[in-house]
Order: structure tokens, then C-alpha cells, then sequence
């Protein structure tokens, strides 16, 4: 990590920028890790207000994507302990808001079809759940899942793997799969 420069601005300006080009994207991984809209957004406000916080003693994270992926994963996994939400699977959002986009255009998707998978990755393990969002969603790289996890790139793949197989084993018993 760096220190801020000069000219770079105030804190609150950076952290209003870093929300603007990562606050969608790491409040769809906290509903993938929580399974929740409000636990989510909670999760998210957390882990800006902290990086705000050590922004504002100058601080400046060199690669502000990964801290702020690890952040909100690692205040959502405080969460999930504390209310012991490991076993809790939620297969309806309370609100109907979805965490995975749309098919683009809406075109070819059958009804259900996106109700049917987040379902089933709600139902996967927290582990490989955040795998799949960081990869297939976030288009992330094992490595760079590795880093964002302090995990081996070889274990994300592990996981990665296995959590394809639960989906694609599902998802064909309910017809959505070729």
C-alpha cells in the first residue's frame, strides 16, 4: 500500500470515486456471500466507511478492486459468524430483487431460469458460492481470486470446479441445463 500523493484529492473524493466503480460490483458479491439485500448493503457501508477511515490518515490502497473485494468479504464472513448464518439457505430475496443480471435483452432466458439458479447458488457452500460470483460474474482470474481470498490459485480452481459440477447436476435435474 501507498501513501496518498499530492493533488490526489480529498479521501472523500477517492472514496466517492472507488464507490462509483466498485460499489455495484462488490454489493453483488456481499448478496452472493450473505444472501441478503439488507445484510448486503450493510456489509458493503462497512467496508467503505472503514477504507474512508484509513483514507483519511492518507492511506491509499494500491490496488483498490482486490482491498475492497477482500473488505467486504471478510466483514460479510464476520456477519455470517455472528449471526451464524453458515447454514441459513435463503432461496427468495425478501424484497424480489435479484443479484444476478439479467439475460442481456431478456431474449432466450425461460421464466424461472434466473430465479432456478440463483436458487441453486444460494444452496452452494459460501465458499465455492464466492468463487463462481468472482469468476463467472466478476470475470476474475484464479489468481486473482487467490489473492482476494489468500487462497492458492489451485484451490479457487478446486472449488470453482466443484461448484460447476453441484450447479450443472442440478440445474439438468430441473431441465434448465443442456
Amino acid at each position: 500500500m501507498s501513501q496518498t500523493g499530492e493533488g490526489s484529492g480529498t479521501a472523500l473524493d477517492s472514496l466517492a470515486y472507488l464507490y462509483d466503480r466498485y460499489g455495484a460490483r462488490v454489493y453483488g458479491y456481499a448478496m452472493a456471500l450473505l444472501s441478503n439485500a439488507s445484510d448486503a448493503e450493510e456489509t458493503v457501508q462497512e467496508a467503505f466507511t472503514k477504507l474512508y477511515a484509513r483514507m483519511k490518515g492518507g492511506w491509499k490502497p494500491d490496488q483498490p478492486e482486490n482491498y475492497l473485494f477482500r473488505a467486504v468479504r471478510n466483514e460479510a464472513y464476520s456477519r455470517l459468524r455472528r449471526r451464524r448464518l453458515f447454514f441459513l439457505r435463503t432461496r427468495q430475496w425478501a424484497d424480489g430483487s435479484h443479484w444476478l443480471a439479467p439475460p442481456s435483452g431478456g431474449a432466450g432466458a425461460r421464466d424461472g431460469e434466473l430465479e432456478a439458479v440463483e436458487a441453486e447458488l444460494a444452496a452452494l457452500p459460501v465458499k465455492q458460492r464466492e468463487i463462481v460470483v468472482l469468476k463467472v460474474f466478476e470475470a476474475m482470474t484464479f489468481e486473482e481470486i487467490g489473492k482476494v481470498l489468500h487462497i492458492s490459485p489451485n484451490t479457487a480452481a478446486s472449488r470453482y470446479r466443484y461448484a460447476v459440477d453441484k450447479l450443472r447436476s442440478t440445474l439438468k435435474r430441473e431441465d434448465f441445463a443442456p
